[in-house]
C-alpha cells in the first residue's frame, strides 16, 4: 500500500485520528521535521509530555468533582 493510500484511510474517516506512527511516517511530515532539525525522538518526547500533562489535568478535574 502506498503512503497516500495508507494516510487516506485515516484522514477520510470521520472522527478518526491517525496513529502517531502513521503521522510520523508521512513523507511531508518527515520533510518538515528534517527542515526544522527535529528528530523522531524529539517528536515522541513532545507527544509523551503533552499526553502526561493532559492525563494529569483529567485526574485533577475528576478529583475536584467529588
Amino acid at each position: 500500500m502506498n503512503d497516500l493510500a495508507m494516510m487516506s484511510r485515516y484522514y477520510l474517516r470521520p472522527r478518526r485520528e491517525p496513529r502517531l506512527d502513521d503521522v510520523l511516517a508521512d513523507p511531508v511530515v518527515r520533510l518538515v521535521m528534517a527542515r526544522d532539525g527535529v528528530t523522531l525522538d524529539d517528536m515522541r518526547d513532545v507527544v509523551s509530555s503533552a499526553r502526561a500533562r493532559l492525563l494529569s489535568r483529567r485526574m485533577l478535574a475528576a478529583e475536584s468533582s467529588f
